[in-house]
């Protein structure tokens, strides 16, 4: 039968439990993989400072937030690597 054991047989089964820690990148190193051509920041491409696009920002409903989100669109997370990240776990053998 399926499940169900012989009492007369010394069935020994041994039980692990394995626990894991694991940082990666434990500094928060923001690594570099590209950058933009005319300025060669990963940040910054040159627009917001370039005295041709000072017009479009000028007649811009609010020039400050004009900016602000010119400058969040273009500081994107594909020019670095990957950031801190933390593992924790267990594995449980039986």
């Amino acid at each position: 039968m399926v499940g169900k054991k012989d009492a007369k047989k010394d069935d020994k089964r041994e039980l692990a439990l394995q626990i894991y820690f694991q940082v990666q990148n434990i500094i928060g190193a923001k690594n570099v993989v590209k950058v933009y051509r005319f300025t060669g920041t990963p940040n910054d491409d040159g627009y917001l400072s370039d005295p041709a696009s000072a017009a479009a920002i000028s007649t811009a409903l609010n020039p400050q937030a004009y900016k602000d989100q010119y400058a969040a669109f273009i500081n994107s997370p594909e020019n670095y690597s990957l950031p801190r990240r933390i593992f924790l776990g267990a594995i449980f053998s039986f």
